[in-house]
């Protein structure tokens, strides 16, 4: 489970999940997994990872699944990252960084390993297209094969507050919504 910034282009076009939990109950019948328990490690890395966790146990036993929420502390969290069966995760930036950190093969954070060679594509025109506006097509469309086929279950958007004081320099405006990351300009008048 991660949480993930939206992408330069604005809110994803497609749509929220709505809960249908007898069409879930229905697939883990399929899947032979009725009455399933797992595991699912957190740690308390950023605001909401330890609620999501609890707040996503507590929908799931609505359909029939008992998920343990496993709080570690955070040595031990980093030192098993990636080996987790089910963990929650964040990630703030913009959309295609995140992409190739968390969803592509040999992303540091692909922990779901995933690798969708249409999304792949998608991703490998994206980052050639020079303007950022125009990338949305093919990021709307990597969206899209995410929200059908990914690994990840995404648990939220974090709000973030970015404050300066006066006499700073070097701030350039960020319009996605990730904290100031980049401030290697950044120097008082």
């Amino acid at each position: 489970m991660q949480g993930r910034s939206i992408a330069p282009c604005g809110p994803t076009p497609v749509a929220q999940r709505k809960q249908d939990l007898e069409a879930a109950k229905k697939l883990l019948k399929e899947a032979g997994k009725e009455g399933m328990s797992i595991d699912l490690v957190t740690v308390n890395g950023t605001a909401g990872m330890v609620e999501c966790a609890q707040v996503f146990a507590e929908q799931a036993k609505a359909a029939g699944v008992k998920i343990n929420v496993k709080l570690t502390e955070e040595a031990a969290y980093l030192a098993n990252y990636g080996k987790w069966t089910f963990g929650v995760d964040f990630l703030s930036d913009a959309y295609l960084p995140v992409v190739a950190r968390s969803l592509l093969p040999g992303g540091t954070f692909n922990t779901s390993h995933w690798d969708d060679k249409e999304f792949n594509e998608l991703y490998q025109k994206a980052v050639s297209i020079p303007k950022a506006e125009d990338r949305c097509t093919a990021i709307h469309q990597m969206q899209q094969i995410e929200y059908e086929r990914g690994g990840n279950l995404l648990w939220g958007f974090a709000n973030t507050l970015n404050a300066y004081k006066a006499g700073l320099t070097g701030i350039v405006p960020y319009v996605v919504d990730s904290p100031f990351y980049h401030l290697r300009k950044v120097a008082l008048s």
